[in-house]
């Protein structure tokens, strides 16, 4: 059996940036890219990440779009990881769209890449 090491990220500055009501664009074009959602509301948030590409399936709509709905917690806050897929995500300049079907107050994203 392995003990493995718990590595520290060193971030200067805050992590997570707050995410703004008229949508937000993150680069995702290095390998690893990995999406942090933070709530820090009590009510529950919900954020549309774009598909402009076609699907395993050939087709293209926005019926392929990824919806994720982060619950609210009066207590403590609440978060979720994803691992956004390029080829299925990026628009043409390599970025990613994400849009709010609710409010954003309490929403912050992190977008984190790992080091080659």
């Amino acid at each position: 059996m392995a003990d493995f090491p718990v590595l520290g990220l060193a971030v200067t500055g805050e992590l997570f940036t707050a995410c703004t009501s008229t949508g937000d664009t993150f680069q995702n074009d290095q390998a690893g890219t990995t999406v942090l959602i933070r709530n820090k509301n009590a009510n529950a948030r919900t954020l549309v990440f774009a598909s402009p590409n076609q699907c395993c399936f050939g087709l293209t709509s926005n019926a392929h779009d990824l919806t994720v709905t982060i619950p609210g917690n009066a207590v403590t806050d609440e978060y979720v990881r994803l691992r956004i897929e390029p080829t299925r995500f990026n628009n043409a300049n390599g970025q990613v769209s994400i849009s709010y079907s609710t409010a954003v107050a309490g929403l912050s994203i992190a977008v984190i890449a790992y080091a080659a």
